[in-house]
C-alpha cells in the first residue's frame, strides 16, 4: 500500500516561508521597565510582537490621530495572528485524517485477507474429508485415509491459524514537509510553521513552566514507547523525517502524535483569546491618560 504526498496537497498551509510581517523579525525585545501588561498575556503579546502597541495604548500620551493608527494596527495584526493559527491547525487535522484513512484502508485489507484465509481453511479442511471418503470407497490402502486426513487437517489449521493472525501490511508513506520535525529540532528554518505559532510552542509558559514544545515531546516519547530497540531508532527516523516505509502500529501512532500537537495548538488559541479580550478593552477605552482625566 503507498500513500502518494499528493494526496495531502490540500492539506498545506499556503503561506508556508512567507514574510509575515512586522512579527516576522522576531520577538519584541523586553521593555526597560515594569510591563503594564498583565503576566497571562505578555507572553502572548511578546511571541505577536504587539508588546509595544499594546504599551502605547496603556501609557504613552498619543494624539488622537496616531491612537486610531495603533488601534487599527491592533486590530489587523490580531485578525492575521487569529488565521495563521486556523491555517495551521486545519493542516494539522488534515494530515491527521490522512492518517486516519490509512489505518481504515490497513484494516480493509486485513479483514479481507483474514475472510479469505478462513474461507480456504473451510474449503481445504472440506476438501480433505472428501478425498478421504471418495479414498476408502474405491477401497485404496487403509493407511491412505488418516494421511489424508491429516494433511488436509494440518493445512487446513494453519489457513485457520493465519486468519486470526494480525497481518503486517507495509505502508509506504513519504512525507518531505513534516510538521513533526521543527518540534523535534527546536527550530524551523523552513518556515513551516508561523513565526507567531513556532514562538508559542517553544518559549517557557508564564508561569515559568516548562515550554508547550516539552510537553509534546513528552507525550510522544511515551508513544514512541511502543516500539521496542531497535526499531525505535527505525520509527523515530521514518516519523520525523522524509518517511518510509511503515506498519499499521506506525501509522497509528504518527496519527496520535498530530492529536498531541492538535492539543497544544488548541492551547494556543485559548492564550491568544485572552489577548484579544485585553486588546478589546484597551481600544474601547479612551487611549491617552490625558483623555482618562478629562
Amino acid at each position: 500500500m503507498e500513500i502518494e504526498p499528493a494526496e495531502a496537497l490540500h492539506c498545506l498551509r499556503l503561506a508556508t516561508g512567507f514574510d509575515e510581517g512586522p512579527d516576522a523579525v522576531g520577538p519584541t525585545p523586553p521593555a526597560t521597565t515594569a510591563s503594564s501588561i498583565p503576566p497571562e498575556i505578555l507572553r502572548t503579546a511578546q511571541a505577536a510582537g504587539l508588546e509595544r502597541v499594546l504599551e502605547a495604548l496603556v501609557i504613552e500620551a498619543i494624539p488622537g490621530e496616531r491612537s486610531v493608527e495603533k488601534r487599527l494596527e491592533l486590530l489587523t495584526r490580531l485578525s492575521t495572528l487569529e488565521i495563521q493559527v486556523d491555517a495551521l491547525l486545519f493542516e494539522a487535522d488534515c494530515v491527521g485524517d490522512q492518517m486516519e484513512a490509512a489505518l481504515a484502508q490497513v484494516d480493509e485489507r486485513q479483514r479481507r485477507q483474514q475472510l479469505s484465509l478462513a474461507a480456504a481453511s473451510i474449503v481445504l479442511g472440506a476438501a480433505a474429508a472428501i478425498g478421504g471418503g471418495v479414498y476408502e470407497i474405491r477401497g485404496r490402502e487403509p493407511i491412505g485415509i488418516p494421511v489424508i486426513g491429516i494433511v488436509g487437517g494440518v493445512a487446513a489449521a494453519g489457513l485457520g491459524v493465519g486468519a486470526f493472525a494480525p497481518a503486517r501490511v507495509p505502508v509506504t508513506f513519504r512525507h518531505p514537509r513534516n510538521l513533526l520535525r521543527p518540534i523535534l529540532a527546536g527550530e524551523d528554518p523552513d518556515g513551516l510553521y508561523p513565526r507567531f505559532v513556532f514562538r508559542m510552542l517553544t518559549e517557557p509558559r508564564a508561569d515559568g513552566g516548562p515550554s508547550p514544545r516539552d510537553a509534546v515531546l513528552g507525550d510522544w516519547r511515551r508513544l514512541l514507547d511502543e516500539v521496542q530497540e531497535p526499531n525505535r531508532a527505525i520509527a523515530e527516523r521514518i516519523l520525523y523525517g522524509d518517511g518510509g516505509m511503515y506498519d499499521a502500529r506506525l501509522v497509528g501512532i504518527r496519527e496520535q502524535m498530530f492529536d498531541v500537537l492538535e492539543s497544544h495548538l488548541h492551547s494556543i488559541e485559548r492564550e491568544l483569546e485572552l489577548l484579544y479580550r485585553y486588546a478589546g478593552r484597551l481600544i474601547a477605552e479612551p487611549a491617552t491618560q490625558g483623555e482618562r482625566t478629562e
